[in-house]
């Protein structure tokens, strides 16, 4: 997959004859992907490339001056895309040249120019230009102008209502990670390099942990106790992650820590990454380390139990 990132102020980019999907595609779930869908089964059709335009950062940040997490990293969306069979992916900072660029100017040195554009799939939601006046069937309109076709996407559905990055943040946020999955249709992860704690977990309880620093840019799930899998070294194990602190050994501070259902050696300063498959229980004081290592132990059955009987046959990122 061919990766340009762009700048607002200089747009060096002339592509030849392509299927784009255009839109934030922050969490990439199941409406994303049904719009970034479109466009790779356009592209093959008729001989073309697929390209899907996105935006490194939330467009609310910029606007607003809040800051919103994303749910993946641009690595992780293109890690996604690339596994879709996206053949270019476009990468743009949003920040005020971008949000007070003219519709027209964007459909013309964009769509027209930059990305020579066939087709375009959008999202129902989806708005451009100065003060979100494109909408998705202004570009239908305009586009068609010119012989391009637009395909607009009226969002998927359950029965709570049209998924969205959003919602989907709000339920990492609030523990329910195994909703977001079925929204998502991958389970949450996060990705980062091992980095040594205080030897707690091996040398007191018997469980040893993978410490990782949770990528400042992605939303946190709720503190808790989690079902998990890691991956490292290319494979997949069954494993339990704690977010947030310890109180137990009186540490509050904010943890991301797995314990892998498997014997390693020294994994220090390698990449792993962590699924979040089911909450499992809140983090609370036990009486003793004792007791806390029973809990861990039944923590770590459940895990592998989960491991064994859904996570072979149900949602994966592999």
């Amino acid at each position: 997959m061919q990766i340009y990132r762009i700048d607002s102020g200089q747009l060096n980019l002339r592509l030849s004859g392509t299927a784009a999907a255009l839109g934030r595609f922050d969490a990439l779930h199941r409406g994303h992907m049904s719009i970034i869908g479109r466009a790779v089964g356009y592209a093959k059709k008729y001989g073309l490339k697929s390209l899907v335009y996105m935006f490194e950062n939330e467009p609310a940040e910029v606007i607003s001056g809040r800051q919103v997490k994303s749910v993946n990293t641009v690595s992780k969306r293109l890690e996604i895309l690339e596994k879709a069979g996206v053949d270019i992916a476009v990468i743009q900072r949003f920040d005020k040249t971008v949000m007070k660029m003219p519709r027209e100017r964007f459909i013309n040195e964009y769509i027209r120019e930059a990305f020579d554009a066939k087709f375009i799939a959008v999202g129902f939601n989806y708005s451009f230009g100065r003060n979100a006046e494109g909408t998705a069937e202004y570009l239908k309109a305009e586009c068609e102008k010119f012989g391009t076709e637009v395909y607009i996407e009226e969002g998927i559905s359950d029965s709570s209502g049209v998924i969205s990055s959003t919602r989907i943040r709000e339920l990492i946020a609030d523990c329910r990670v195994d909703i977001a999955a079925e929204l998502m249709g991958r389970y949450f992860s996060v990705s980062g390099i091992i980095v040594r704690g205080h030897h707690i977990g091996s040398d007191r309880l018997g469980f040893p942990t993978a410490n990782i620093k949770f990528p400042k840019e992605c939303i946190v799930p709720g503190y808790g106790v989690y079902i998990t899998t890691a991956c490292i070294r290319e494979r997949r194990f069954p494993a339990i992650t704690n977010v947030g602190g310890k109180p137990t050994l009186n540490d509050d501070g904010m943890l991301i820590e797995t314990h892998i259902c498997a014997e390693f050696g020294d994994l220090y300063g390698e990449k792993i990454e962590i699924e979040f498959c089911e909450f499992i229980r809140e983090i609370r004081k036990f009486d003793s380390l004792d007791d806390l290592a029973k809990q861990l132990k039944k923590d770590r059955d459940s895990s592998e139990r989960f491991y064994i009987t859904k996570y072979a046959g149900g949602i994966t990122n592999e």
